[in-house]
């Protein structure tokens, strides 16, 4: 992960600790596979679910991740 691409993004979108932290998690995965239409879903599931054991299935033909954020962290 670009570290000072990362604050950058944080700061200029002023975003909160529950959006830092979804952002995070997403760089991590990103930087774990390689997302897009050709990626083997079972490998890369499995490169997910060793750090995150929560994910369970990327519900889509292509890596894909929803967080679930509490009302009032401002995602608007």
């Amino acid at each position: 992960m670009n570290v000072s691409l990362f604050t950058q993004i944080c700061q200029r979108l002023s975003l909160r600790a529950p959006q830092v932290e979804s952002l995070r998690r997403f760089a991590d995965v990103v930087d774990r596979i390689e997302p897009g239409k050709e990626t083997d879903l079972a490998q890369a599931l499995a490169v997910v679910r060793e750090k995150y054991d929560s994910v369970t299935d990327f519900e889509r033909a292509f890596p894909s991740l929803c967080f679930a954020l509490a009302t009032g962290v401002g995602k608007t």
